[in-house]
């Protein structure tokens, strides 16, 4: 472990890091031995370093460098007090300091004008919110149904046509069947219509049903080669009238 996370009692000295940590601008964090910050940079040795020797980080990569005591032994001028990190707890309350470090029951944190770091609990925590106004961590209970509203939108939208779409064939298909089979109807009925002076003539069993078949086959398009068709069904003799 790197850090002692014993909490201090009240009369006693604040709880110690086990070494110095670096904060760059972009939150990332790296224990070691911090050894001095001039010229525009910062010598700082990694926990790792096999050699023990010295790392130069331009100081305008540096937000703050906390020795094991707590204390801040360089800060950027830049990352001043009201360009701090927050973070809100859930009873409303709000601190304002140095965001270190999260596990996954505490949050580590440096309040400021506390120079002790402290660790709040994550049922605790509702939202930790970095100096740059980024929002790093939201509670469960807090967070919206989707973390993508727009793409959220999108989603609900496209559904929405698909559905649309289905309910339109739904709609159609039937729609058409009704219709050829309405089609179907009248052309039979049509079909029967067109043929009755044949049918009449073969019911009859007329003389001429052939000729009267190609009369009505030919000329039943027409009102008159149809009606004169009907009128010799009806008015035609019989084969057996013929015949005795």
């Amino acid at each position: 472990m790197l850090l002692l996370l014993a909490q201090a009692a009240p009369g006693q000295a604040p709880p110690r890091l086990e070494l110095d940590y670096l904060v760059t601008v972009d939150g990332q964090i790296s224990y070691g031995t911090f050894v001095y910050a001039r010229e525009n940079m910062v010598a700082f040795i990694p926990r790792n370093s096999p050699d023990r020797t010295p790392q130069r980080i331009p100081q305008s990569n540096v937000r703050r460098i906390v020795r094991a005591d707590g204390s801040t032994a360089w800060r950027n001028s830049l990352n001043s007090d009201r360009y701090a990190d927050v973070l809100e707890l859930a009873d409303g309350r709000r601190v304002v300091g140095l965001y270190v470090s999260r596990t996954a029951t505490y949050f580590r944190f440096v309040p400021s004008g506390y120079k002790a770091l402290r660790e709040y609990a994550t049922s605790q925590v509702a939202k930790v919110t970095l100096a740059d106004k980024s929002l790093i961590y939201i509670a469960p209970s807090l967070r919206a149904p989707t973390a993508n509203p727009s793409a959220s939108s999108s989603r609900t939208i496209v559904p929405s046509a698909g559905p649309s779409r289905t309910r339109n064939r739904g709609f159609i298909g039937p729609l058409i069947t009704d219709l050829l089979a309405l089609g179907g109807t009248f052309l039979a009925v049509g079909f029967v219509m067109y043929f009755i002076p044949t049918l009449i003539a073969r019911g009859r069993q007329a003389q001429h049903t052939v000729a009267l078949f190609a009369l009505n086959l030919l000329l039943g398009w027409t009102l008159i080669g149809w009606v004169a068709a009907i009128i010799w069904a009806l008015r035609g003799g019989k084969n057996n009238q013929l015949l005795g």
